[in-house]
């Protein structure tokens, strides 16, 4: 992959989104991470530094202090706005409301829809557009909770491997601690990306790129650790009701 040039292209088609959606503001969730952080790196190129907003979530005992200072970090080197918010009183509201007992997954959806509603709300509030930080690895194993972090209005990064954002993120520059942080969606303790999805994302993107060419499930046995095979290939097809997710993506 040839940084410079893929970034660049990313640039100028999320510039040429918002020009022909008629939208000049960007709203993202400015988590900590890399994918948030490479986003918004990728706004302030494509819309100016005056147009686009990081809305920090947190919620208590949930989220860690250094996220918070990794974002706010990367808001200050953009000159980005920034916003903290916590997303606490919105779940406790819910959980105290409903009548049936939530499983784990509906208690860590719910974290990551009550962060959109606020991302929606915020940018309705100012007429901008919501700004997915979702890529290809979490598309294709639907990696992502429905009408949360997947229900955004484009995702600059849909075809770009998560391996393929580490190398951006490095030829960009960011910040070392980001690009080394463990990946997480945040939305349980001690949560990570690995621990649930069984493997590193070098490992993962490997099988995936082959998944892409076409290769069989027996030629991916050959070729890869047939239990991690297994494993991606029944959460790709347990998820594909995930692929309805109404996101307006680029090309």
């Amino acid at each position: 992959m040839d940084c410079e040039k893929t970034y660049n292209k990313i640039v100028t088609s999320t510039k040429a989104y918002f020009n022909n959606a008629g939208f000049s503001k960007a709203v993202i969730g400015l988590s900590g991470g890399l994918d948030s952080s490479l986003t918004a790196f990728v706004l302030v190129d494509a819309l100016g530094k005056e147009n686009v907003t990081g809305l920090f979530l947190p919620e208590n005992g949930e989220s860690k202090s250094q996220d918070h200072v990794d974002a706010l970090a990367v808001a200050k080197s953009l000159g980005i706005a920034f916003e903290e918010i916590s997303i606490e009183k919105i779940v406790k509201s819910i959980e105290q409301s409903v009548k049936w007992n939530q499983n784990k997954i509906a208690e860590m959806n719910l974290r990551a829809r009550a962060r959109m509603v606020l991302l929606y709300n915020f940018a309705n509030s100012l007429n901008a557009l919501v700004v997915g930080t979702s890529n290809k690895s979490e598309l294709m194993l639907g990696y992502f909770t429905k009408h949360g972090d997947g229900a955004a209005d484009v995702l600059p990064f849909q075809n770009i491997f998560k391996t393929g954002l580490f190398a951006i993120a490095k030829c960009k520059g960011l910040p070392a601690n980001i690009i080394e942080k463990q990946p997480s969606a945040g939305l349980a303790p001690e949560q990570t990306d690995a621990k649930e999805l069984g493997a590193s994302y070098s490992e993962i993107d490997s099988v995936l790129e082959a998944i892409e060419q076409g290769k069989s499930a027996e030629e991916l046995k050959n070729e890869f650790d047939a239990g991690l095979v297994e494993s991606l290939l029944k959460r790709i097809a347990t998820n594909k009701h995930k692929q309805k997710e109404g996101c307006q993506c680029l090309p």
